[in-house]
């Protein structure tokens, strides 16, 4: 318990993460996923440095450029600029790259960041049962001499955070920030998009 007199304390170098939700209908969603098994269809799979086991476009096909997702786009924009100006940076970011996720049961993403980029994306499609959460880990470097024992994690100790997947979600994140996808138990398809401004 801290004590009552003139101590206190500051939080500094946040990490943070905006989200907006239902950005589209549900008929507008449902057009950009058959357009996502269309693309599956022909399209190879990328990340061929990923040690996972999901369907990717990463590498193979932008999605930016694909007219069925261009009003989705403009939204995502008009969100990464609102995040740029809690930042208190008003400048104009643009979409450097845009890809495809398709998790089948049992499939997950290691951690990771986004190279090259300043701002990155997760737009969630579908989110069935199951589906892997969203795993944030705190970019700060590792620490060599942690807290002897932490019972319960709070606002001063936090090391993680994880987002439960919903369709018609956006969440919007600097790219250096450590990520991952669980391992999901969903019988039908957890699809996202996911991209990176700069």
């Amino acid at each position: 318990m801290i004590p009552k007199d003139n101590s206190g304390i500051d939080f500094w170098f946040p990490t943070s993460i905006y989200y907006a939700k239902n950005l589209l209908s549900y008929s507008e969603n449902k057009t950009m996923i058959d357009e996502a098994y269309r693309i599956k269809s022909f399209v190879p799979n990328g990340g061929k440095y990923w040690n996972c086991n999901v369907y990717t476009t990463f590498e193979t096909c932008q999605l930016h450029t694909n007219n069925k997702f261009f009003m989705l786009f403009e939204k995502i924009s008009q969100h990464v600029h609102h995040f740029s100006q809690a930042h208190g940076d008003d400048s104009e970011y643009k979409c450097v790259g845009s890809w495809l996720n398709i998790n089948r049961k049992d499939s997950f993403q290691e951690e990771h960041i986004h190279a090259n980029s300043i701002f990155s994306v997760i737009y969630y499609l579908n989110a069935p049962d199951g589906s892997g959460k969203t795993v944030f880990r705190d970019s700060k470097p590792p620490d060599m001499f942690p807290l002897k024992n932490i019972t319960k994690r709070n606002d001063v100790s936090f090391e993680t955070t994880q987002y439960e997947p919903e369709a018609g979600k956006l969440l919007v994140f600097r790219s250096s920030t450590p990520h991952l996808v669980q391992q999901g138990t969903n019988d039908e398809d957890r699809i996202t998009i996911s991209a990176n401004f700069a």
